[in-house]
């Protein structure tokens, strides 16, 4: 999409843009309905507290987020939860829109193009990206504009994006072999070899000075800090598990087009074929390397291209009434479980506030316990209470029998609420300086131990 030389060609050129432009916002406020002031997970809630409070240095691997985050809390004036939520369906919008770009750099009628925005928007991950907080979807968003960019040879604005999607999150480096094998030139010659290296380099050095300051700024941390690079949790080397899990992943309710992404692979035209090896060659490094970091959609970026050259595919039927048809059946199969699935649970993440709100009404001071994680879960309500996290007042019952003992000493002025069944003979270090009441809050009954009267 180069500025044309020719009035009728920059006509077309504007055209084109101006399309993309619509197709963002449509996007955008097409998915308004699906943004609430709720949390992801118990990241997201540390997340938006270090935004928040405005502190870089810490989690740096993730800096780029944090700084975007700092910006759109600063501008909008929602309140943290739901701006950041925001946030992440703007990068989202715009990330889709780079798919309908891509799309159409490769031959894609304008119908199947934004079919391909759509689909990448009912892939659940990428939805629940795009309406609750976290560092992936805008990762992915930024990887998406930075490959969009590339293919359209603006190599110095795919460089930059290609870097703050580097600072957002270092997997994102995962998605490299695509930029590597993406050729603009149909024919494999010395020449053209030539030039693609020199467009690498450019693209490079733009994304190493994007990069690279920030790094440098907070190296220490970035490197051996609680989530630097050499300290980041991942699991042992296991090959097999590991491709498991990528096709895990990819066997999802897409999985139709899934297939029609593969088969655009092996049937792509000579001018799309770098970039179907391209995709290919970044799910196989994603399945050998980034799987080992669990709970990370490593090959979401992957998935999102794979949309493309489905449409691609679905594009070269002649009869454009059944072309339309199948494009229907696809969104149908994959996205409409999606939504559905993602609206289910903001409505939960929603209920649990005000679930959590209700206890705090009645128990200004208290903790709850019987959570299914404490730190998926006990740093949300943390977050939605306290406004704080890793205060230990959020546990399940693993954490909270190792510490009952301590609690029953020290959080005598504290209420206990028990958010499931507790476990037998779990409760003994409360039994003599605590009673035990049930409550209702919605419908739904509660146990609570609350320190006996001196």
């Amino acid at each position: 999409m180069r500025v044309p030389d020719s009035a009728q060609e920059c006509i077309r050129w504007l055209t084109e843009v101006k399309c993309l432009a619509l197709a963002t916002i449509v996007l955008f406020v097409a998915h308004l309905w699906l943004v609430a002031p709720v949390l992801q997970n118990g990241d997201g809630a540390v997340y938006n507290e270090q935004i928040e409070q405005c502190t870089l240095g810490i989690r740096s691997p993730h800096v780029g987020y944090m700084v975007l985050g700092m910006v759109f809390n600063e501008i909008l004036p929602f309140g943290t939860e739901r701006n950041l939520n925001l946030m992440c369906l703007v990068f989202a919008s715009f990330g889709a829109a780079a798919i309908i770009a891509i799309a159409r750099r490769y031959g894609s009628t304008w119908l199947a193009a934004v079919f391909a925005g759509m689909l990448v928007f009912g892939i659940r991950s990428y939805l629940r990206g795009a309406v609750l907080a976290e560092v992936d979807g805008v990762a992915c968003s930024l990887i998406l504009i930075a490959l969009a960019s590339w293919v359209f040879g603006y190599r110095i604005a795919a460089g930059i994006a290609y870097g703050a999607a580097m600072l957002v999150t270092p997997l994102s480096s995962l998605s490299l072999p695509v930029f590597l094998f993406t050729s603009n030139r149909e024919r494999t010659t010395l020449r053209n070899l030539l030039q693609h290296s020199l467009d690498l380099c450019i693209f490079g050095v733009s994304a190493l000075a994007a990069y690279v300051p920030l790094v440098l700024c907070f190296w220490q941390d970035y490197w051996h800090g609680g989530r630097g690079l050499l300290r980041a949790p991942r699991q042992p080397w296991d090959l097999h598990e590991q491709v498991m899990r990528s096709v895990r992943f990819f066997s999802t309710p897409a999985m139709p087009w899934v297939v029609l992404g593969l088969a655009g692979i092996l049937l792509g035209t000579t001018k799309r074929k770098s970039i179907a090896f391209g995709t290919l060659m970044a799910i196989a490094v994603a399945a050998t390397v980034g799987e080992r970091f669990l709970d990370v959609p490593v090959q979401l970026p992957q998935l999102c291209m794979l949309a493309v050259l489905a449409v691609l595919v679905v594009d070269r039927i002649a009869n454009k009434k059944v072309m339309l048809c199948v494009l229907c059946v696809l969104w149908a199969m994959s996205a409409l479980p999606s939504y559905l699935d993602e609206r289910r649970e903001i409505l939960d993440k929603l209920g649990l506030v005000e679930t959590y709100k209700e206890m705090a009404k009645q128990t200004p001071k208290l903790m709850v316990v019987g959570l299914g994680d404490s730190w998926i879960d006990g740093l949300q309500f943390e977050r939605i209470i306290y406004h704080r996290t890793k205060l230990g007042l959020g546990l399940d019952y693993r954490q909270f029998r190792s510490s009952s003992r301590t609690i029953s000493r020290t959080h005598r002025d504290y209420t206990i609420w028990l958010m499931s069944p507790a476990p037998t003979d779990i409760m003994n270090p409360f039994l003599k300086a605590w009673r035990k009441e049930s409550r209702s809050i919605r419908d739904q009954a509660f146990e609570v131990w609350l320190p006996s009267e001196s």
